[in-house]
């Protein structure tokens, strides 16, 4: 191109002012003189070429743009916007990346203009409502969380003319990282986002543009490499106004405002918060039918779910089944009260005896399981056993009245995954063996 033909700057600023509208400079043959940068990495043009921009659009579309084109010719000096059947002209244009993208098209004579000498061409991309409506679709009828966000940086991203996008957000203390359709969620400029964006969270609590030149070298590099200069950061906060995500989008132009297009920002970050909301809310509600209320350890519903979800990696897995023995005479005796709080002090042991990734759980009454992943032998599964029962068996105290609970104890090992089919059934069996030893040494 000839970058001595630019328009002039208030053109230029006023035609740019949203950040993802794209212009271009043709002649009266519809050949390209001049470009934008933002418009040049869209397209993939080269500097020096002279592309007629008819090549850029569908066949289909060819007809309506030389009409439109004929109509701004016939009026020089117009600076309205060349209207067909009364709208903007919409474009299908072509992709670096051979997809077809639609926009809506002005067409501006300024041939008679020496301070253009052409005809300027404006395009505005028309927002890609198949993210928009996959994204609300989602969140309407509680789909998966992760499609949501990935919908929702979809269209953001498409909104900015994006190199990549990626949403980030820590629910329960773990980063959930997703990225738009067009980039895999391990796409580099995806994975810098991990622990808040490439910014730091210290960075995130208001929209900021910075320059990929201005990023240490770990991430400029590659960033340029993908054809990025600026990186835009939009924080996500919760209904308390407190940082609960982020929305990273790298861009190859320099965005005049970061809050781009019509409010696209705005919209994408409140899509983004109703989606983190939605999705605390069922994970608390989940993990409140999974806990037991009173103890607050699992339950037999998150039992289930922690032995459907037991993998190779897990094993060999120990099952722990324990009951505790003449438990209906401490409820006649000192009553419910005392009861629930021996089954406290129970649950308070057995989690003080096992392992972090050990998992405790109430099944009910005054039954406790414990599962136990990577135990390396059955004598090492044995140990936790003799812990557990140790701790409890040391006695605890409610107000003047002293209990020793004790506890009969089943245990149960996979080896494999064919083991986990039962495992259950054959601590319980185990557990049964011991009460009626247990039983059979108090009547000798």
């Amino acid at each position: 191109m000839t970058p001595e033909v630019v328009p002039a700057e208030r053109m230029y600023a006023a035609m740019n002012r949203s950040g993802v509208v794209m212009t271009l400079l043709v002649d009266g043959h519809l050949r390209v003189i001049w470009e934008t940068e933002a418009t040049r990495h869209f397209f993939g043009l080269a500097e020096s070429a002279a592309d007629l921009f008819e090549t850029l659009v569908h066949d289909d579309d060819h007809e309506a743009l030389r009409r439109a084109l004929g109509d701004a010719v016939a009026n020089p000096g117009d600076r309205r916007s060349a209207l067909v059947g009364g709208a903007s002209l919409e474009l299908r244009i072509r992709h670096r990346s051979g997809r077809f993208v639609v926009v809506e098209a002005s067409i501006e004579n300024h041939l008679g203009d020496p301070e253009v000498g052409g005809i300027v061409v404006t395009l505005r991309r028309v927002p890609n409502r198949r993210h928009l409506d996959r994204a609300v679709e989602l969140l309407a009828d509680g789909g998966d969380f992760s499609d949501a966000l990935r919908a929702i940086a979809s269209y953001f991203g498409e909104e900015m003319g994006a190199v990549a996008t990626s949403i980030t957000t820590r629910i329960t203390g773990r980063n959930i990282i997703v990225g738009t359709d067009m980039t895999t969620d391990d796409h580099p400029l995806v994975m810098w986002n991990d622990g808040w964006g490439p910014l730091g969270p210290g960075k995130l609590s208001q929209v900021t543009s910075t320059a990929v030149a201005d990023l240490p070298i770990d991430l400029a590099g590659p960033a340029v490499a993908f054809g990025a200069t600026w990186v835009v950061s939009l924080p996500v906060f919760d209904v308390g106004g407190g940082l609960s995500g982020a929305i990273v989008t790298w861009v190859p132009y320099r965005p005049l405002h970061p809050d781009l297009p019509d409010g696209a920002g705005r919209f994408a970050t409140r899509l983004a918060r109703l989606a983190i909301l939605q999705e605390r809310s069922r994970r608390s509600l989940l993990l409140q039918a999974r806990t037991d209320p009173l103890t607050g350890l699992a339950n037999r519903s998150g039992l289930d779910r922690v032995l459907e979800n037991a993998s190779e990696v897990d094993l060999p897995l120990a099952l722990v089944y324990c009951d505790l023995d003449r438990f209906k005479e401490i409820n006649d005796r000192w009553g419910h009260g005392t009861g629930d709080d021996v089954l406290i002090h129970v649950a308070t042991c057995i989690e003080a005896a096992t392992r972090a990734d050990d998992v405790s759980v109430r099944m009910g009454g005054d039954e406790f399981v414990v599962v136990c992943p990577r135990v390396t032998s059955r004598s090492k599964a044995e140990q936790i056993v003799q812990r557990l029962r140790a701790r409890v068996e040391q006695g605890m105290c409610v107000g003047d009245t002293s209990i020793s609970p004790v506890l009969s104890i089943g245990l149960a090992v996979a080896e494999t995954m064919d083991d986990l089919a039962g495992l259950l059934s054959r601590a319980d069996a185990a557990l049964y063996s011991e009460k009626k030893r247990r039983r059979g040494r108090s009547h000798s």
